[in-house]
């Protein structure tokens, strides 16, 4: 048998090993019969973030907080409402609504009866806030302008602010998971924050080549980073230190993402899906396009949702 050479160039060598380490970069095509199908849609001016809870949607929008029934996917109607003015994001967390308002602050509503929502308590508001993530009896706000927040809310009523961090960037998202906080800064891109005490948060780590980080969203140990120069995908099994996976739609403006099992959903002109099962040969699915684009995606691995000018719900072929 012919032995191969025992020597070989070191550059090759290492010319090899990147390009076998290297993430893939998808390209901005969708290709085969893959098709997102409208099912259904409300009509509202201008919708952004928002959430689903059992049968119903909590929309932010311009006025307040939108509640629909979506019990029936092909008519959404409207059964509730709460006006305040602008909404940025919307987290529902048991029956309690967390509502992200811009300079209107950060407003906690009961939303036990979704047809009567009712204030509970409210603070931040000489803040920009954009971003909300809750542990324990913690809450970790996104301010765009003062940086990560940080407030007991133990008691709804009367939520008080315990610590702060901020490096001078521009925060628009969060995640937490195991004491660690991965926030979407938009100048300086994901961080990573040590939350183990809540009053003195600390910065352990900017990951490079995130600059313009919008959204941050994690699937078990994976994590989606949606930005102004496209998305992205990580490993966090080592918390620390993330791992990136999949590099897509380079050049693109990212600002909703959704990672759900085997499903990349990418707020690009629309939604862009991605079969990302091996990360390293990512598949693209289906397109949907929308003039403007979308403001959230989120799924429950049976339908999509997404909002801007108004909010709609979509099938994906074969699911």
């Amino acid at each position: 048998m012919k032995k191969e050479p025992r020597i070989a160039s070191a550059a090759f060598v290492v010319l090899l090993s990147l390009t076998m380490l290297a993430p893939r970069c998808v390209p901005p095509r969708i290709g085969g019969d893959g098709k997102l199908s409208l099912v259904g849609r409300y009509n509202i001016d201008m919708a952004y973030g928002f959430d689903i809870k059992d049968q119903y949607a909590y929309l932010g929008t311009n006025e307040g907080l939108c509640i629909l029934d979506i019990s029936d996917r092909g008519a959404p109607r409207r059964i509730g409402e709460l006006e305040w003015g602008f909404v940025k994001s919307v987290t529902i967390i048991d029956r309690t609504a967390y509502l992200c308002g811009g300079e209107n602050g950060l407003l906690i509503v009961d939303v036990a009866e979704a047809a009567h929502p009712h204030i509970l308590g409210k603070c931040l508001e000489d803040g920009d806030i954009y971003g909300f993530a809750k542990s324990g009896t913690y809450a970790f706000v996104c301010d765009r302008k003062k940086g990560l927040q940080v407030l007991d809310i133990q008691d709804p009523f009367h939520p008080r602010r315990i610590g702060f961090w901020s490096n001078g960037g521009e925060y628009w998202d969060i995640e937490i998971k195991d004491d660690v906080a991965y926030v979407a800064d938009l100048r300086n891109g994901l961080e990573l924050i040590d939350l183990a005490d809540p009053s003195s948060p600390r910065l352990i780590a900017a990951i490079p080549g995130t600059e313009g980080a919008a959204c941050v969203q994690l699937d078990g140990q994976r994590l989606c980073l949606g930005s102004f120069h496209g998305i992205k995908e990580y490993d966090v099994t080592q918390k620390l230190e993330p791992k990136l996976l999949m590099s897509a739609l380079s050049g693109q403006e990212v600002l909703a993402g959704r990672l759900s099992n085997r499903l990349l959903l990418a707020g690009a002109g629309g939604i862009i899906a991605f079969d990302v099962g091996n990360p390293d040969q990512p598949v693209p699915l289906a397109r949907w396009t929308i003039k403007g684009g979308v403001h959230e995606i989120l799924t429950d691995g049976e339908y999509v949702y997404t909002a801007k000018i108004g909010f709609y719900i979509l099938r994906l072929k074969g699911r």
